[in-house]
């Protein structure tokens, strides 16, 4: 095997490892959660439902989340399509223009939502 042929395995590894690195810690920090509640419980602390909902994380969520999503989104997708415009490779400036549509279309959509939420307030 040549060092071209790791270069695929070791991208694809790497987004396996990403994922698992998010997975652990989402579970760790789920852990970290409980443990706070049980402290709680055994104290014998009064449990509100604000006070539950803002230890998970399912309070109501920020006004402007949809917005700030959908604006990083486009920025990742027009940083794309100026990075295929400084491509030495035709082939490459096509890929990286067809990629840029994906966040630019989510972005879109999370901007949609944000203006969809405010008009149902």
């Amino acid at each position: 095997m040549s060092a071209e042929d790791f270069i695929p395995i070791v991208m694809f590894l790497c987004v396996i490892a990403g994922f698992a690195i998010y997975a652990f810690y989402k579970a760790r920090w789920r852990s970290e959660q409980q443990t706070t509640l049980r402290q709680a419980i055994d104290k014998d602390q009064a449990l509100t439902e604000e006070l539950v909902q803002a230890l998970t994380g399912q309070g109501k969520p920020a006004p402007f989340r949809d917005l700030r999503r959908g604006l990083v989104l486009l920025a990742i997708a027009i940083a794309m399509f100026g990075f295929s415009l400084f491509a030495p490779d035709d082939e490459a400036n096509s890929v990286f223009r067809g990629l840029a549509l994906f966040p630019l279309l989510v972005g879109f959509a999370y901007i949609v939502m944000h203006k969809l939420s405010l008009s149902q307030e």
